[in-house]
């Protein structure tokens, strides 16, 4: 299997100028409305925000925890939200249903048999003409982008 840092497999940075998180992570108005309508509570309007905004940057949803606090602060300065609002969700089936909502907003499918099919037949196709697998790794992911699929996990 190649590693992920040979593949395009999009990944969080571990540090960012403030240009970066302005252009990728700064939520437009109708981003904030649907995540006001979406949610109940700072905490959860705070974690919908996170999921979005970097879900658009990702193509997948990445775990809280693993999102750089540096982006967090930025979302939580840009939402005006207490010092004390932390992100996280109480309950795993809220974090579904922010996930099912967001997909919905962004227009995208969630990673599924049919996403999988269609990768499979991408990466069978290349193969005809490449053999690393980084390279087919990267096939995959540029057709389910194309097509409007979630990325699997790596």
């Amino acid at each position: 299997m190649a590693s992920i840092e040979r593949t395009a497999y999009p990944r969080l940075k571990r540090s960012y100028t403030e240009k970066e998180l302005e252009r990728v992570y700064k939520p437009s108005s109708e981003e904030v409305r649907f995540v006001y309508e979406l949610t109940r509570g700072p905490k959860s309007l705070l974690s919908a925000m996170i999921l979005l905004k970097t879900s658009q940057r990702l193509g997948y949803f990445p775990k809280l925890e693993e999102v750089p606090t540096q982006i967090v602060d930025y979302i939580h300065d840009r939402m005006k939200l207490p010092p004390e609002v932390v992100p996280g969700y109480d309950k795993p089936r809220t974090r579904y249903q922010h996930q099912t909502a967001i997909r919905k907003f962004r227009g995208i499918q969630s990673y599924g048999k049919e996403a999988q099919r269609i990768a499979l037949e991408a990466v069978q196709k290349a193969a005809q003409v490449m053999d690393h697998p980084a390279d087919l790794i990267n096939v995959a992911i540029a057709e389910l982008i194309r097509q409007n699929y979630e990325l699997p996990a790596f």
